[in-house]
């Protein structure tokens, strides 16, 4: 998943944090969390509704987490 966060990260080094960066972070971060859980989700034999609500549930956890680490970077220069 960093792999492909690092591109847009790289493109942006430039810029300062604002919070429209930070939130198009946020976004995109889970956005690439949804996309490994679903494709995890697929290669799974078993077709149960328990890892489509752990990741829901992981999702809903993880948002606030990623949104408050992200604050801490508002305002500053470099993101790597």
């Amino acid at each position: 998943m960093l792999v492909d966060l690092l591109p847009f990260l790289k493109a942006h080094l430039d810029d300062t944090c604002s919070s429209s960066l930070l939130e198009a972070i946020r976004r995109l971060t889970l956005q690439l969390v949804r996309a490994q859980n679903l494709s995890l989700i697929a290669g799974t034999t078993q077709h149960t509704s328990q890892p489509s609500r752990l990741s829901c549930c992981y999702q809903g956890q993880l948002d606030p987490l990623l949104e408050d680490a992200l604050l801490k970077f508002q305002g500053c220069r470099y993101l790597l």
